[in-house]
């Protein structure tokens, strides 16, 4: 039986820029295939919609993937809208983002061999996901299904 090889950011850092969109999920290796032409269309309306109000009322930074958000030195995600508030602007840093988020969207479905949501919520939660302010249980993590009505 083969040891588990735990990779760390270092690793991620060391991958080639060959344009696949590479996360570290507990020092796994992930490669998340390249989105449709719908799922940029809806990540790139909810980035204008966002960004504009949160600019508008100077409420923190939005960006837009790929970006790197590294929660630890074993877990590396990249997201694709991720929204800091002005209280955690600290955490962008030259290199990433480097904290735990009040926001981040991955449109869905995605195109995976078994699905990650379940090991990305643990991940995220584990890591100090926010939650909602206004009294909700739920993470403010959101899943928009371009395929199903509002």
């Amino acid at each position: 039986m083969s040891a588990r090889v735990i990779l760390t950011y270092d690793d991620y850092a060391a991958l080639p820029d060959d344009g696949r969109r590479y996360e570290l999920h507990e020092g796994e290796l992930l490669v998340n295939p390249a989105p449709s032409p719908r799922h940029q269309v809806v990540i790139g309306n909810l980035h204008v919609l966002r960004a504009a109000h949160v600019r508008r009322h100077g409420l923190g930074e939005v960006f837009l993937s790929p970006i790197d958000v590294i929660l630890s030195r074993i877990t590396v995600l990249q997201p694709d809208l991720v929204y800091v508030d002005t209280s955690r602007l600290a955490i962008i840093t030259e290199r990433a983002i480097e904290g735990a988020l009040a926001l981040h969207r991955r449109a869905g479905p995605r195109r995976q061999a078994g699905s990650l949501r379940p090991v990305r919520r643990a991940v995220l939660l584990d890591r100090g996901l926010r939650r909602a302010p206004r009294g909700g249980a739920s993470p403010r993590r959101r899943v928009v299904r371009p395929d199903r009505e509002a």
